[in-house]
């Protein structure tokens, strides 16, 4: 028994599903992506399917394929420069998506099946045929449309682009919008935004550096950056603290889907390894 396979469709159906499992995981992680990125990725995607459909690949070897496949198209959707740490989170994301989708089509296809929907599409006497696969595909779609849609309005977690400048030197952070960020400067009364620290080095001096990450023996005062240092207030779940908060050149803050404005405020340079952005951006700074 021989089974005609058709390239183009194969090619539509998997760079489809791949684009709505990428979409459905850039909401999940709140991450900003372009439309481009995703096509490209999900291209990659539709033809590796073939490219698998034509050479087979050795049985030890394929999973380990499969796993680099997701991670590179993971990469050309989403990977930004400095954020390379976060690709592994969002390769494992994007595969438990595909595999809740790849079970929701096979389980809403043999419910179709035994209420008899599929004897009614071309081919679907033989097995799950193409048209009949699209279908499914456009139901998945639209579930994940309507879903992402759902998640979106019920958590309104907002997300933007801050843009920082000291001196001569410049980052970009990706921020979260953070109503319960109360810091504020007890002397100036400014507002304060926890940054993650690795993310920020290239703006401050090496010595401002070494004493942040390492806390060194040298006097605060001490440091280049000495006129622009802010001691802050913070009360965390271990208990009361100082936090060491700097006061830039020019903050931009760019709200999604949104143009870029100037705001006033300070950075506290903090560790923030399982924060998912950089830059914790009090909600007051919302225009």
């Amino acid at each position: 028994m021989t089974v005609d396979v058709y390239g183009d469709i194969l090619f539509l159906i998997n760079a489809g599903m791949d684009a709505l499992c990428l979409m459905l995981t850039a909401r999940l992680l709140h991450i900003p992506c372009k439309t481009w990125r995703l096509l490209t990725a999900s291209a990659l995607g539709g033809v590796y399917a073939v490219i698998v459909l034509l050479w087979e690949v050795p049985q030890p070897w394929s999973v380990g394929i499969d796993l680099a496949v997701c991670l590179l198209m993971c990469a050309a959707s989403f990977l930004r420069q400095g954020e390379s740490k976060r690709l592994l989170m969002q390769g494992v994301v994007y595969m438990a998506i595909s595999m809740v989708m790849g079970g929701m089509m096979t389980a809403l296809y043999h419910l179709l099946h035994r209420a008899g929907v599929t004897a009614w599409l071309p081919g679907g006497e033989d097995g799950l045929s193409s048209f009949a696969f699209l279908l499914l595909a456009g139901c998945g779609g639209l579930f994940t449309y309507v879903w992402g849609r759902f998640f979106k309005k019920s958590h309104r977690i907002q997300v933007c682009t801050l843009t920082i400048r000291m001196g001569e030197h410049t980052v970009t952070l990706r921020g979260m919008i953070d109503s319960g960020n109360l810091l504020k400067d007890p002397m100036g009364g400014g507002v304060v935004i926890p940054v993650n620290i690795h993310a920020v080095l290239p703006i401050l001096s090496r010595e401002m550096g070494d004493f942040l990450k390492d806390q060194t023996t040298k006097e605060v005062w001490e440091l280049p950056e000495a006129s622009r240092i802010r001691l802050i207030p913070a009360g965390t779940a271990t208990g009361e603290g100082m936090l060491i908060a700097l006061r830039p050149d020019d903050i931009r803050l760019t709200p999604e889907g949104k143009t870029p404005y100037a705001v006033k405020a300070l950075v506290a340079p903090i560790t923030m390894s399982a924060a998912p952005a950089d830059a914790l951006v009090p909600a007051d700074l919302l225009h």
